[in-house]
């Protein structure tokens, strides 16, 4: 059994690796001279190069192949001669290739009908279309393998575009993709921006409000101040007025504060006793006319207790009088004597120390009128 695989092994040497030809079967009796022939490699290399050539034009070559078996086929008779102990591996192994011969006999002729078949069909295409000379059938015959080279390339290339259109469609959709993160992205900025712009709207008008409110309260302080100063002012008048009126209710005779600063100012003499309600509107006008009398009969009263008076009184240094009509202009400190200043010197006596008509209710209206002057400045 293990000849006839050797045997087999020899024969697809022929037609599968022609360099496996020049190997030789380890163990069995048939050497490469034998199935090769007198030759030796040389004749082993042809046949290997003749059925390699095979298949390029088995119609060329299946004659060769046939004798070559015949040859084989030859040696394992004489081979068998030889060994007796072997006779039925040798037939089995000449029955595998009288099959393997039948094949390629077969083939043969299939690979020769295709042939006759294929030259019918060029002659047939060249005698029907006779305006093309023998030479451009020929080119054109040359042409159709570089036409089917192209085809394969084209086909390759077709390919690598899908390929190409695949990936770029990849592309398209990643791009589509960051497109749609980029117009996130974009939007998210712009609400951003709003935001801040909304923002700095509202710092601008908390500081516009501040502003105002500081304003606001710098106009209401100084409102205030100025009311208060009102109010002081009020409060000294209502003090002055409480005092006028305490002393108009007391019913002593008193000087009106008539504002003036001149010797001469108004006396009130009080005059009250006890009547009915009733009788004061009846009487109004008789009391009316009884206090024109009666004022009359006081401001003559006092013009003639005044004229003796004038005469042997004595003027006082810094007080107007009525009729000193010659001492207008006149220096009133010019009879009074300044005492020097190293001896810790005094200012001339200017009338306010003598209780005459500078009284101190008079001086207290002037002092008055001056303070408030001043918390109306401030």
């Amino acid at each position: 059994m293990s000849l006839g695989l050797e045997f087999l092994f020899e024969v697809e040497c022929l037609d599968a690796a022609p360099e496996s030809c020049h190997t030789s079967v380890s163990q069995g009796i048939v050497s490469p001279t034998t199935l090769c022939g007198p030759e030796g490699s040389s004749s082993c290399d042809t046949r290997t190069h003749d059925a390699a050539d095979m298949r390029a034009r088995p119609e060329e070559h299946c004659e060769d192949n046939l004798d070559g078996l015949d040859e084989t086929m030859d040696g394992l008779q004489l081979s068998v001669t030889n060994m007796m102990s072997g006779t039925m591996l040798i037939e089995e192994a000449m029955e595998e290739l009288r099959k393997e011969r039948d094949k390629w006999e077969a083939q043969a002729k299939e690979y020769a009908k295709e042939n006759e078949t294929l030259r019918k069909r060029l002659i047939a295409r060249a005698s029907e279309d006779p305006a093309f000379p023998s030479d451009v059938v020929t080119r054109l015959n040359r042409l159709e393998p570089e036409n089917q080279r192209l085809r394969t390339e084209n086909n390759a290339l077709k390919k690598e575009l899908d390929t190409a259109e695949r990936e770029y469609a990849t592309l398209c959709y990643e791009n589509e993709g960051k497109g749609r993160k980029l117009k996130g992205a974009n939007k998210k900025v712009r609400n951003a921006k709003n935001v801040a712009a909304q923002e700095e709207e509202k710092a601008k008008e908390a500081v516009h409000d501040k502003n105002q409110r500081l304003a606001s309260e710098r106009k209401m302080r100084k409102e205030r101040n100025e009311a208060l100063a009102e109010l002081e002012k009020l409060k000294k008048q209502c003090a002055g007025l409480r005092a006028d009126l305490l002393i108009e209710r007391s019913g002593d005779a008193h000087l009106r504060d008539d504002g003036t600063v001149g010797d001469e100012t108004t006396v009130a003499i009080p005059i009250e006793f006890k009547i009915h309600r009733g009788d004061f509107h009846k009487l109004r006008t008789m009391f009316q006319s009884n206090q024109m009398i009666v004022r009359d009969k006081l401001e003559r009263w006092y013009r003639e207790w005044r004229k003796p008076e004038e005469e042997g009184r004595t003027k006082v240094v810094g007080a107007n009088y009525v009729d000193a009509k010659n001492n207008i202009g006149v220096d009133l400190y010019d009879d009074e004597v300044t005492v020097p200043e190293e001896l810790g010197g005094e200012y001339p006596r200017t009338g306010a120390e003598h209780d005459e008509w500078r009284s101190k209710r008079g001086l207290e209206a002037v002092c008055r009128q001056a303070t408030a002057t001043d918390n109306a400045l401030q």
